[in-house]
């Protein structure tokens, strides 16, 4: 992440984090399928940085204009790591952060979330999933079988939502919906 990136992330969307917020909450044994990195915040991903670093890049307004409307409570990014031949492959790249993504939707249904972080009807939970999730394959995850990278990703998303339960601070509690009027009132009568 350059400086360049930081600089023009907060000149895009105040309300959007950089990326230097993402903090790695999850390291799993060797072999390692994956990293998670989560903040309860919305951030940018790694990837965003080839059209934000330039604001003369043809994509840069579409690519703005895209991270301005996303409504989705839960941001979650997918990414290929590591230096190893085969990684050069798109097809193994595609399969690992396939498999990812989809074990990562499973273990936000167990846990009564959406794919997109909303909470499920019937579920017991109170409020969505809020915040970014990148997650970074590892070549290493080819040695795991589905079963065991489920387990690691339950275990993932299990702390995940604890950070996100931790984080649940005063300042959120403010902007939430059914707040906005006592917070309203609140200042006209100051």
């Amino acid at each position: 992440m350059s400086a360049r990136y930081s600089r023009f992330s907060k000149a895009i969307s105040p309300k959007i984090q950089d990326t230097s917020v993402l903090k790695i909450i999850f390291v799993p044994p060797k072999p390692t399928p994956f990293t998670l990195r989560f903040a309860p915040t919305h951030t940018f991903t790694y990837t965003a940085s080839r059209w934000l670093d330039e604001p003369h890049h043809p994509l840069f307004d579409r690519i703005k204009e895209r991270w301005e409307t996303r409504q989705a409570p839960l941001w979650s990014s997918f990414v290929t790591a590591g230096k190893n031949e085969a990684l050069r492959k798109r097809v193994v790249r595609s399969w690992l952060t396939r498999r990812l993504r989809q074990t990562f939707w499973k273990s936000l249904e167990k846990n009564g979330y959406g794919k997109d972080g909303t909470r499920l009807e019937g579920s017991a939970r109170k409020d969505d999933l809020y915040g970014t999730a990148q997650f970074l394959a590892d070549f290493d995850g080819r040695l795991l079988s589905i079963v065991e990278v489920q387990k690691l990703m339950d275990s993932a998303v299990g702390k995940m939502i604890s950070v996100h339960k931790q984080s649940l601070t005063y300042t959120r509690s403010l902007f939430a919906p059914e707040n906005r009027k006592r917070v309203e009132h609140i200042k006209q009568h100051w």
